[in-house]
């Protein structure tokens, strides 16, 4: 399990023949912020969203969280995001990252629906 971020994007999505252009705009803008707050992940494209995925897993508490907000938040074209972890999608695996994950959470409820 790795710890990543997943940004959803504004308008560029429906922006047809020059959605690569404006795709490839947010992330070499978001990349320079990246590098200018002296942290080395990169954005990597993904089919409708971008995501920065990190080499180790560590706990998304709020100091974490803020380097990151402000990135995020002061880019233009970012329309939000998540900050969360990535798994393999078999079951066990799965079962095992809720886990890890949520024990240390607080939940009125909670789903998993497969």
């Amino acid at each position: 399990m790795k710890s990543c971020i997943i940004i959803h994007y504004d308008e560029i999505a429906i922006k047809g023949k020059n959605r690569n252009f404006f795709e490839q705009k947010l992330i070499e803008n978001l990349n320079e912020k990246i590098k200018i707050s002296g942290k080395k992940e990169l954005v990597q494209k993904m089919f409708g969203r971008l995501k920065i995925s990190f080499d180790k897993n560590f706990a998304w508490t709020e100091e974490e969280k803020k380097p990151w907000q402000k990135i995020l938040n002061t880019t233009f074209g970012v329309a939000n995001y998540g900050f969360g972890y990535e798994t393999s999608n078999d079951t066990e695996t799965l079962k095992t990252a809720v886990k890890n994950v949520g024990e240390n959470e607080i939940f009125s409820t909670f789903r998993i629906t497969t």
